[in-house]
Parts: C-alpha cells; structure tokens; sequence
C-alpha cells in the first residue's frame, strides 16, 4: 500500500522526478526526523520506563469502582503493534 501512496504523492507534488529516483531515509535521517515531529507534537517516545508507569496506572485504574466497563489489558492488544 506504501509504493501507490508515494507514487501519488510524487505525480502530485514532484512530478518532475521518477519513481525510482526515491530512495528510503537512512536510519539517521529518520531519527532525527522522528524527533523533530515528536518535538512539534510535544510527544515522547514510549522508552521502558515509561511503557511500565502506564502498566501501572492501567493497573490502578481498573482496581478502581466501577471501572469494570473499561477493556481489560489483553483485550486492549499490544502498544507497540
């Protein structure tokens, strides 16, 4: 689904150049872009830290009254997918 997204984007935006002209970021590029648009958003990356304070916080919240309408854990999936 990638290659006719980029290939519309590319006859839209740059049409003077080829399709196999693109080539993927390097893994620093990306880096650092990932960061600057987490900066604009003001987000973070969910580092291990972070993922357990969550479990944490999920954690008790459910032990709270009336949170047994709230999805539980493993009915939620996985973050990171």
């Amino acid at each position: 689904m990638v290659l006719p997204d980029l290939d519309h984007i590319r006859r839209r935006y740059f049409p003077h150049l080829a399709l196999d002209a693109i080539t993927m970021l390097s893994k620093p590029t990306r880096l650092a872009q990932q960061h600057v648009i987490l900066d604009l958003f003001a987000y973070r990356l969910c580092d291990a830290a972070a993922k357990a304070a969550l479990e944490q916080k999920a954690q008790r919240t459910a032990m709270l009254p009336g949170a047994a309408h709230l999805p539980a854990a493993r009915d939620v999936g996985d973050p990171d997918q």
